[in-house]
Order: C-alpha cells, then sequence, then structure tokens
C-alpha cells in the first residue's frame, strides 16, 4: 500500500477523543524467526526474514523502505498514518506534560513483538549521549524485554546473552571483535536462562543478544540504532559495514559499548527485574517496568475478569491484547477486543470500561516516559 492510498486527515475530526485500532507491521530483519508470532496471530507462515511485528510505531526500520515500520490507525473507517496524526494534535493525542516536556510530536517509545529462531548477532545500542554525538538523536535506545513464550522444539534452551563480565576492556574487546572469535565473544558477555514471564532492563551500551527460541515483547526508545559486534549473523550472511555501525564508523562502534563488567550475581540483580503484582476486583495487574526501575517507558499487564473503570492520566497508552475477548467502552464509542488487537488511546480519552466477555481479558498497556532527560555535555 502506498502513502497515496491514504486518506486525508479531517480538520474537524477529534482524534485526540477517538480510541485508534492500530496495524501491526511485519519488518523485515537480518535474523530469522517469526513463528510464534505467525501462530499468535492465527497464520502459519512459520519462520522467515520478518521475524519482528511492530505494535506501535512513529518510527522508521532501519531498511531501504521509509514506510518500514511506521504504524497505520484506522479512525472513522479510514486508514492514516500515525505519526501524521500525532503531528495534527500532539498535545491532544500525547497529552499537554508530554508534549510540553521537551517530547514535542515524538511519541518517545517503540513497542515490538519479537520472534527469534537462532541467535541474534551480538550487539549494543547507544545510549543518550552517544546517540546525540554521534547520530544526532534526542534518543538512545534502552530497551525492556518480557518473555512471552519459549519454543521447546530446539536443541537448545532459550537463553540470553547481556552485559560484560568482570575484565572486559576496550583494548580487549577490540581485538576480540578485530579477530571475529565468536566463541571468545560469546564467552565475554552472561549467559541467562529464560522462561515465560522474565524481565530484562537492557541500558543503552550494555552489550546484548537475544537467544534462539526467545519470543518477546520489546520496548524501546523510539529509535532504530543497533551496532554489532560480529560481521556475520549466526546463520552465516555477511553483514554490510553500515549494518555494523550505523555510519559511525569502527572506533567510534567501540565506544559505544559501555564497559563496566561485573559478576553474574551483580548482572542478574541489575538487569533482571521482577514483577510486582496487585489483586483488585475483576482485575490482576502486573507491573512490568515502572518507575522504579525507569523513566523511560512504563509497561503494565491486567487480566480483567469483569468490568474495570480505569481512569488515564492525560497521557497516551497503547494496548495489546495478549488472549481473550472483551470490549473496551469510552463515553462516545464501544471496541469490541481480541486476541492481537492493538489500540492507542490518546491522552484525550480521560476514561475507559474494560469488560471481558466469557473469559479473562489479557492485556498489555505500554505508557510514554515520566520526563525529558538531560544529556550530559551535549
Amino acid at each position: 500500500m502506498t502513502r497515496e492510498m491514504y486518506s486525508g486527515i479531517r480538520e474537524n475530526a477529534n482524534f485526540n477523543k477517538q480510541l485508534l485500532r492500530i496495524l501491526p507491521e511485519r519488518v523485515k530483519r537480518t535474523y530469522f524467526g517469526g513463528r510464534e508470532i505467525d501462530k499468535f496471530m492465527g497464520t502459519s507462515d512459520g519462520d522467515g526474514e520478518y521475524p519482528e511485528m511492530w505494535i506501535a510505531s512513529t518510527v522508521s526500520a532501519n531498511g531501504s523502505n521509509p514506510d518500514e515500520g511506521l504504524s497505520k490507525a484506522v479512525s472513522y473507517s479510514e486508514l492514516f498514518m500515525l505519526k501524521e496524526l500525532i503531528q495534527k494534535d500532539p498535545v491532544g493525542l500525547l497529552g499537554k506534560s508530554h508534549y510540553m516536556g521537551g517530547y514535542g510530536d515524538n511519541p518517545g517509545i517503540l513497542v515490538k513483538m519479537i520472534d527469534a529462531l537462532n541467535r541474534l548477532t551480538i550487539q549494543v545500542h547507544p545510549d543518550l549521549t552517544f546517540a546525540k554525538k554521534i547520530f544526532g538523536s534526542d534518543y538512545g535506545k534502552t530497551e525492556g524485554w518480557y518473555i512471552l513464550n519459549t519454543r521447546i522444539d530446539l536443541l537448545e534452551e532459550p537463553y540470553i546473552l547481556l552485559g560484560f563480565k568482570k575484565g572486559i576492556t576496550k583494548e580487549k574487546w577490540k581485538k576480540i571483535m578485530i579477530s571475529q572469535d565468536v566463541r571468545e565473544m560469546t564467552d565475554c558477555l552472561h549467559k541467562f536462562p529464560v522462561c515465560p514471564g522474565d524481565i530484562f532492563f537492557v541500558e543503552g551500551g550494555v552489550p546484548h543478544a537475544i537467544g534462539p527460541g526467545c519470543c518477546l515483547l520489546e520496548i524501546q526508545e523510539p529509535t532504530d540504532y543497533t551496532l554489532r559486534a560480529e560481521m556475520r549473523t549466526p546463520e552465516g550472511k555477511l553483514l554490510s559495514e553500515r549494518l555494523i555501525h550505523q555510519g559511525a564508523g569502527f572506533e567510534n562502534l567501540y565506544d559505544c559499548f559501555h564497559y563496566d563488567g561485573m559478576s553474574k550475581e551483580e548482572a542478574m540483580r541489575k538487569w533482571k527485574l521482577k514483577a510486582r503484582i496487585c489483586e483488585e476486583p475483576e482485575l490482576q495487574s502486573t507491573s512490568i517496568f515502572s518507575e522504579k526501575f525507569t523513566k523511560t517507558f512504563g509497561m503494565e499487564r491486567m487480566v480483567i475478569t469483569g468490568d474495570y473503570w480505569k481512569r488515564e492520566h492525560n497521557r497516551f497508552t497503547i494496548a495489546f491484547v495478549l488472549h481473550g475477548t472483551g470490549r473496551v467502552e469510552t463515553v462516545s464509542q464501544s471496541e469490541m477486543l481480541s486476541r492481537g488487537d492493538i489500540l492507542f488511546i490518546p491522552a484525550g480519552v480521560a476514561e475507559t470500561l474494560w469488560k471481558a466477555i466469557n473469559s479473562p481479558l489479557d492485556i498489555i498497556l505500554c505508557y510514554p516516559a515520566l520526563k525529558k532527560r538531560q544529556t550530559d555535555g551535549c
């Protein structure tokens, strides 16, 4: 579908009062996977070059198609680019505090579903200071992972690699990267087995790799900067220099890594988070990423068994249905929900009523940053 096929934005439409249905975007990557996403969405395409489903995005994927990854919204039975709707009314859709807090018309988060058949390349994302200095970006790429599912039909148990072990210096890491000794490279990072419900926080500058058999939700700062330590994927595909250092150059690539190594126990305490579960009538709420851990983004899981009123707080919300069927209502709108549905709830929607039908309604809610961070020396 080309940009010319989208309808023009209505001048008098109150999009800030409307629940906006979002269409998921499959995105091509350098690794293989996607089977579990297909099963979740009720299709059977299997593993391939589209292992990610971008749930809500105003960011273009770092590929050849400038519109790849950008979310499309449905309202008034018409199709719009979410990014363009927000630019039309950033205060109404994102919230005054978000807009005035330094974010402008940028939602500040990107939400994905990722399913990896094999291990991803060892990589690092820039912190805010590096991103500002090298890429001229107002955002780095700190991210959080919430493990949804793991495959049981692989030879290897699902795992992730996260953080340097003690004793890894820039000089040592540079030497290993130049030699492309992948075994030695992976041995520099901590290896953690994973299971559904695990939560990991990955700050910019921390080396990592999602391992085989991991299906997860990823919430992150809104950039697609991925710098890689490996010049070939685990499947053997040779990567271009651009894909390795994103145009930053190799010397800057080495500076993107944080070399503050730690023991496995220290890394576990710092990067693996514990969910906090709260019980209310008709609701079980699980705090996944909260202000206690990060002001970069927020995520919670709601399992609703009846009717639940939720008051919004002058901020937008992204809702993603994991399981069940139900309905969400506002003062002027009612929408049926089922597995895989995505909603963008504008800041102008003050209150929502969530109703489970026949079975519990299981929903992920994603929230923006609380306040704008400042870079040091930039």
